[in-house]
């Protein structure tokens, strides 16, 4: 649940100063936020197919006294536990943590800035700036009884208080004047700082609860556990070191240039300021020389610049935290915060070195218009997390892994081409592509990998000189002859001595198309999307080919779908028959490590097993390119379908205009190569995690009615 109220508002004090006031008010109530069941936190028990009724899991999450479901090895309830193990274990978690636990999150939101504009003279103009954005956060957990207090406390209560508050200002001038009659300039200089802070404080019981389900932290079986957690950064600009110069001929050539250099908390003493400049400059050549009437504007734009960036609160500190237990000596126990990655005190600023070149035109009397532009960047001592060995006591590590170029090329395409009186059609076609290259490494680093699945099986990196996102797996072992190669049992060999790449998870080419078509009172706005290229990792549908859960993976099963007729003989060989007892056999492409053709019978059910199961080395024979798919898809975003009130019916109800809006979004997919699956099935927004499927939910589809008024 969630309300959101603002004001925005300009007070005119007199002709030289004003005010501007704006303040956003925001309280949300969220009870059990969904979670996720994937493997990549460590859970391995949510596997469950569509052949499994999900009616049982909903009567078995819990028992009929409340309590939490009894596996099957548990000493208590014998009436009530599981038979057996089972594998989808995770899933009645899951429905035991939405459907019973209780996780409440209360926020409120309060942002507001005030605004203070004086104009000096008509050529000098000073604008002040201050505002806040004020967070509290509240959050109440009860994790109920697991099972009767007589086999043990379970369990659990906690609660949790939070404040985070950022304070921000500016102050700039900003003086006009001409040079000559047909040259003007503008000087823009200022400073701006920034001060973050929160404070995050949580109490919870500790060994379970002594009452059943009763909700208190004095209800703790143990002493109860506390935590506090204060962070403070501060982003700092100095007016000396921020400004502005612009220069405007005759309105057709425009060339500005900035600097700015900032300090900022988190990066280490002596290596805490970085300063970046910009230029750009834009010639509207279509006011400066006669150009041809089909040609109504005409403009070629240029820039360069560069970009800093800095890690998050406390990423690169290296820093430990203390502990309420004792070592054996009486001394305090302190811990590094975070076990898995580490921090770097010799950490730089990373820097984006950016060029772009664009051209814009307006044609025909404006019915086509054209924007094209093309860029090349350079990120200079990348800030990233990469693998480091475990046995140092985490698993990466902060750091400044190289340098990384990027380069592509962007375009639009608008056309009006049919307006009338009653009817208009506007359209807009969109196009780009990205190419990326990794330049350079630091000198310990010999790859960059960014994802690593099943304990090597899949990876995905990139060397020197080649683009990031690059997908290896370990290939079928070959011969010298380039044949794949089968063991004794007839399934194929691999080679884990090697990687061969597979894809990347990078699109060749994205875009879209949108039109707007209108007649009279009604308009219909509909968006297409696009994507040509690039691959998607998904391990789950790569275990669902091999427990059979897909229509291509009748292959072989019987002698309708392909499968070789044999018998078993004295030596429990298979012998190839055509009047066999089993249908479900296959002889796969290939030769033996002698070289002699490949004549061995291997049943289906061995084929997928073997092919489509877990993890590698020796003893596992499976083939992780085939958890690699072709991900293109032509997709209906958004279609919107409005009706204008007229003016001479809102005007009667005291409104200024009235409209009603049916809208469709995430509606369908024109086509797709990816089969069984959402292309847009990635969790998140990196780049790299929109080309891998971790297990999520189904897509959804949203449909809904707007109403909007002006008056």
């Amino acid at each position: 649940e969630k309300n959101y109220f603002n004001l925005n508002g300009t007070m005119k004090l007199s002709d030289k100063l004003s005010i501007e006031l704006v303040s956003d008010y925001m309280n949300s109530y969220t009870h059990n936020r969904p979670t996720m069941m994937s493997r990549i936190f460590g859970a391995y028990d949510g596997f469950f197919s569509r052949m499994d009724d999900m009616s049982v899991y909903f009567n078995k999450y819990q028992t009929s006294q409340g309590y939490h479901w009894v596996p099957y090895n548990k000493p208590y309830n014998d009436k009530e536990k599981l038979a057996y193990n089972i594998r989808a274990n995770e899933l009645l978690d899951f429905l035991w943590n939405q459907e019973k636990n209780s996780h409440n999150e209360y926020q409120n939101r309060f942002v507001n800035s005030a605004t203070l504009n004086i104009n000096l003279t008509n050529k000098l103009k000073i604008r002040g700036r201050l505002g806040n954005d004020f967070t509290s956060v509240k959050v109440e957990d009860k994790q109920y009884n697991l099972y009767p207090v007589s086999f043990g406390y379970s369990g659990s209560y906690g609660v949790q208080n939070g404040q985070y508050s950022l304070i921000y200002g500016d102050a700039m001038a900003v003086y006009t004047d001409k040079i000559t009659k047909d040259l003007e300039f503008t000087l823009t200089g200022g400073i701006t700082g920034k001060d973050d802070t929160y404070n995050d404080a949580q109490q919870g019981t500790n060994g379970g609860l002594v009452n059943e389900n009763w909700f208190s932290i004095n209800n703790s079986a143990k002493s109860f556990t506390t935590d506090q957690i204060k962070s403070t950064r501060k982003n700092q600009t100095y007016m000396a070191e921020f400004g502005m110069l612009s220069f405007n001929y005759k309105d057709w050539f425009f060339i500005e240039g900035t600097g700015r250099n900032e300090a900022t908390s988190t990066l280490p003493p002596g290596k805490n300021t970085y300063f970046y400049p910009s230029i750009n400059s834009g010639f509207v050549f279509s006011d400066a020389f006669h150009m041809p009437s089909f040609l109504n504007f005409g403009k070629l734009r240029a820039s360069w610049g560069i970009v800093g960036n800095h890690p998050e609160m406390y990423q690169a500190n290296v820093a430990y935290i203390q502990n309420s237990v004792q070592t054996a000596t009486g001394a305090a126990l302190y811990q590094y915060p975070n076990s898995s990655q580490y921090g770097n005190d010799g950490i730089k600023s990373e820097k984006k070195y950016e060029t772009e070149i664009g051209l814009e035109a307006r044609l025909f009397n404006y019915i086509l218009g054209i924007d094209v532009s093309y860029y090349n960047n350079k990120i200079k001592n990348q800030i990233l997390y990469p693998s480091i060995a475990a046995s140092t006591g985490a698993t990466s590590m902060l750091s400044n892994v190289g340098d990384l170029t990027n380069q592509g090329f962007e375009m639009a395409l608008t056309a009006n081409p049919i307006k009338t009186k009653n009817f208009s059609w506007e359209t807009r076609l969109n196009y780009s592509f990205n190419k990326n290259k990794l330049d350079r490494l630091s000198d310990y680093l010999t790859n960059l990998e960014m994802y690593n699945t099943d304990g090597g099986s899949l990876v995905i990196k990139a060397n020197v000189g080649d683009a990031l996102g690059d997908i290896y797996v370990h290939p079928i072992e070959t011969n010298e002859k380039g044949q794949n190669v089968v063991n004794e049992y007839g399934v194929y060999n691999i080679d884990y001595n090697n990687y061969v790449k597979v894809g990347n998870v990078m699109p060749k080419v994205t875009g879209g198309l949108s039109n707007s078509l209108s007649y009279k009172n009604f308009s219909l706005d509909f968006i297409i999307d696009y994507r040509f290229g690039g691959q998607l990792v998904s391990t789950p549908m790569y275990y669902m080919y091999g427990a059979g859960m897909f229509k291509n993976t009748l292959d072989y099963r019987d002698a309708a779908h392909g499968g070789i007729s044999y018998n078993i003989d004295a030596n429990n060989n298979k012998v190839a028959s055509a009047s066999g007892t089993y249908h479900d056999g296959v002889i796969l492409d290939g030769v033996t490590s002698t070289g002699a053709k490949n004549t061995t019978i291997v049943d289906a059910a061995t084929y997928y097993m073997n092919s489509f199961a877990w993890g590698s080395g020796a003893g596992s024979y499976n083939r992780y390119e085939k958890a690699v798919f072709d991900n293109s898809y032509i997709k209906v975003r958004e279609v919107t379908l409005n009706y204008t009130f007229s003016n001479q019916l809102v005007s009667k109800i005291g409104f200024q205009r009235l409209q009603f809006s049916l809208i469709g979004r995430n509606l369908f997919y024109i086509w797709k190569t990816l089969p069984n699956l959402d292309p847009e099935v990635g969790i998140g927004s990196s780049w790299l995690y929109q080309g891998i499927d971790q297990g999520s939910s189904a897509p959804t589809r949203s449909l809904g009615i707007s109403l909007r008024a002006s008056f």
